[in-house]
């Protein structure tokens, strides 16, 4: 008995030190694709940083980032959690469609930065010549709410469509919301592991803002959409990866050429099909986001510009609007630090479109660039 204790003891030992071994011996990496984030890496040492506490943190943030089958683990303890009927994980409610869905709460898209925000883009439209439209998308979480998990905490959208109507004077506000509602019945307006809408919702983007401006729509089979990707894993599969269902990703084909210009480089189109072998496939619009991106039509003779304002949801509408413009501008408020009214001044554009998600416009910081 003394014997298989004993051995017991060394296997355990054995076990842990070459789980140690491999910890510090293994390649580092540098970049989690599950995660799609940096990773911390192991620090190198002097005696300043140690004297600071600056090592120690990094040492303590690298054992965590580099732990040997990190994805492994991870997606073990997500998959038990659930099990165990846990019903949202590291910001993600998991839905009772099989679904992910990114938990809001009025604590994060606060209620005075979103009229803060509001307020930004009345004084903005109020200054400018260009006709502007703004337009919200709803969180996936406010459209299939009914698949949200018993007692789920979410913020108020419906009180800011509400506010945010009101509030607007100098620019007109586009319902979404009822489209996105009707469609959801027969298409699938949301990927299930990503927060983005598909390509279904963004063609009701489309739709609801030609309307708007008074053009008229082609029709969805028009545009050719394609599914580029059948294993598509999104942002919210990220933060609590289980084992489901990968989304499919379609994009729209039937599209003008055009010369496109990202942060001043040339670029051959709008998408970038490298993106489908990497984690965030969503990057196969136009590589990600960038500041400023420029889109000139040859084909079209109307010679109209449109300028967005906008978060990502915009890069999947965009393919939409390409055979309705001249030139398509837009404008990432995260990444552009240069004066936005010169830019409008510049480009004199018949129309201005503020598109983002609500949640995220919410939140956003960056939307006092509108008054430089």
């Amino acid at each position: 008995m003394k014997r298989l204790s004993k051995i017991y003891v060394l296997i355990v030992f054995g076990m842990l030190a070459l789980g140690g071994c491999l910890w510090i011996g293994m390649p580092q990496k540098k970049f989690s694709q599950m995660e799609n984030r940096y990773l911390t890496t192991w620090p190198s040492l002097n005696v300043k940083d140690i004297m600071q506490g600056n090592v120690q943190k990094q040492m303590a943030n690298a054992a965590n980032d580099q732990f040997v089958l990190r994805d492994v683990w991870m997606q073990s303890a997500t998959q038990i959690q659930k099990g165990l009927g846990i019903k949202d994980l590291n910001g993600v409610y998991f839905g009772r469609d099989g679904a992910y869905y990114e938990k809001v709460l009025e604590s994060e898209a606060t209620w005075k930065r979103y009229k803060r925000n509001i307020g930004f883009v009345e004084n903005f439209a109020k200054k400018t010549k260009s006709d502007v439209a703004v337009m919200l998308v709803p969180t996936a979480g406010t459209i299939l709410k009914e698949e949200l998990p018993d007692h789920a905490a979410f913020y108020d959208a419906d009180k800011r469509y509400e506010e945010g109507g009101k509030r607007l004077k100098n620019a007109s506000w586009i319902q979404i919301q009822e489209r996105l509602n009707k469609k959801k019945v027969k298409e699938q307006v949301y990927f299930h592991t990503d927060h983005h809408w598909t390509t279904q919702g963004a063609y009701e983007g489309y739709c609801a803002y030609l309307g708007q401006v008074g053009k008229k729509a082609f029709p969805y089979e028009y545009f050719k959409p394609e599914c580029v990707s059948e294993t598509f894993y999104g942002t919210l599969y990220s933060k609590a990866p289980v084992n489901t269902e990968p989304d499919q990703l379609v994009v729209p084909v039937n599209i003008p050429a055009c010369h496109v210009t990202w942060d001043g480089k040339q670029r051959e189109g709008i998408y970038v099909k490298s993106k489908l072998k990497e984690k965030d496939q969503y990057g196969v619009y136009f590589g990600g986001n960038y500041g400023m991106v420029e889109i000139v039509n040859e084909e079209n003779v109307e010679n109209e510009t449109l300028v967005i304002i906008k978060d990502s949801y915009a890069n999947s509408l965009v393919p939409y609007l390409l055979p309705h413009y001249k030139k398509i501008v837009m404008l990432d408020l995260r990444y552009y630090n240069e004066s936005v009214k010169s830019t409008v001044e510049q480009l004199e554009p018949e129309e201005i479109l503020i598109l983002y998600e609500m949640s995220r416009f919410s939140q956003d910081s960056n939307l006092v660039k509108l008054m430089r």
